[in-house]
């Protein structure tokens, strides 16, 4: 009995440390490099402790906000590449990558957002500002049962990764009304006044 007792103690004492990540944003950035952008994309790359390389793409789109004032709306995509392509524009991503170290996922997702307000407060001060983000979290992949054997398809049922990235964001993006449009993530900043 009491080893049941020290094995839920010492989850709810992992819990709630993952939680308190979440909730105060401990995690610190990986230093991020800017590759070549323009109006309509940028992209950046960053390598975790460990090498895995990753990249993140925003895709900008003109727009109107709640006002009917012009606004861009920010596609956001980000995922795992070849560490030795990791600084190339079009190297090939994998948004499927699976994140098994918490300690790294907060990591990651501390680095998208850092990112991802810097690249918002540019646009805001050059450009226009933005009013919504929208992204689409890939699923883990399981056995295509109807297909050939090795055949994988994208497991609709695990809403995990979505989940985690809307928590992180409503945490993490004061102020943001976060939505789940279907399969896709709408994150609505506050327009300033």
């Amino acid at each position: 009995e009491d080893s049941k007792e020290t094995i839920r103690i010492n989850i709810m004492i992992k819990l709630t440390t993952l939680l308190r990540e979440i909730g105060e944003n401990t995690s610190t950035p990986y230093p991020v490099t800017r590759m070549d952008g323009d109006d309509e994309l940028a992209m950046f790359a960053f390598k975790t402790d460990s090498g895995t390389a990753y990249q993140i793409a925003i895709t900008k789109e003109p727009g109107f906000n709640d006002a009917g004032e012009e606004a861009l709306i920010y596609q956001i995509a980000f995922g795992v590449v070849d560490a030795a392509d990791y600084k190339t524009m079009g190297a090939d991503t994998d948004y499927n990558a699976e994140v098994n170290d918490p300690k790294n996922m907060y990591r990651v997702m501390a680095t998208v957002i850092d990112t991802l307000k810097k690249e918002i407060a540019i646009d805001e001060e050059y450009f226009h500002p933005v009013h919504a983000i929208w992204m689409t979290p890939s699923k883990r992949q399981v056995d295509d049962p109807n297909g050939e054997e090795g055949e994988t398809i994208d497991d609709w049922t695990d809403n995990r990764r979505k989940n985690f990235y809307m928590a992180y964001i409503k945490k993490n993006m004061p102020g943001a009304r976060v939505q789940e449009k279907g399969n896709h993530i709408w994150v609505y900043l506050p327009q300033k006044k």
